[in-house]
């Protein structure tokens, strides 16, 4: 994999003890960005340490590439998560069904929210936060451990 689109990284000198605060700080970041009035563009890559230290990483190049390396940081013996934070339509009938499956672009009652996937070595965490447009508010999803079984696609370990 070409890790060179990857390469710089701005470490940000806050300290993420634990998972959950990890999950609340990326929370935070981007409600902040919707609330002005703003969209988040491209993914939003974040890099925890064993040591909980946390850096950004600016990205180009495609979501797969995006994704790629999310799966390949994991394996670092120094990073405890990689967690990817973009916006995306969803549809709570693609989530409720399997038998009636759409994409939520064909879902004329999509949402549209922020997605945060956090992952580590072995496992891995699937947010859904609605936005509430034009108010530009966030409704915070439940951070939890997805089970692989429940949940497919390019986003998943």
């Amino acid at each position: 994999m070409n890790m060179e689109p990857f390469m710089a990284c701005v470490v940000t000198g806050i300290h993420i003890p634990d998972m959950q605060a990890f999950y609340d700080y990326l929370f935070d970041t981007s409600s902040k960005i919707v609330a002005a009035g703003k969209e988040i563009e491209r993914p939003m890559v974040f890099v925890l340490t064993i040591r909980g230290e946390l850096a950004l990483i600016p990205t180009s190049g495609t979501k797969d590439h995006i994704v790629a390396f999310q799966k390949a940081i994991v394996l670092e013996p120094e990073i405890r998560a990689c967690a990817l934070v973009f916006e995306a339509w969803v549809s709570r009938q693609m989530q409720k069904d399997e038998s009636k499956l759409i994409q939520a672009s064909d879902d004329p009652a999509r949402e549209e929210a922020i997605i945060v996937s956090i992952m580590t070595y072995g496992r891995q965490a699937f947010t859904f936060s609605i936005i509430e447009r034009p108010a530009n508010i966030v409704h915070k999803g439940q951070f939890k451990w997805i089970d692989h079984a429940d949940i497919k696609g390019r986003f998943v370990l």
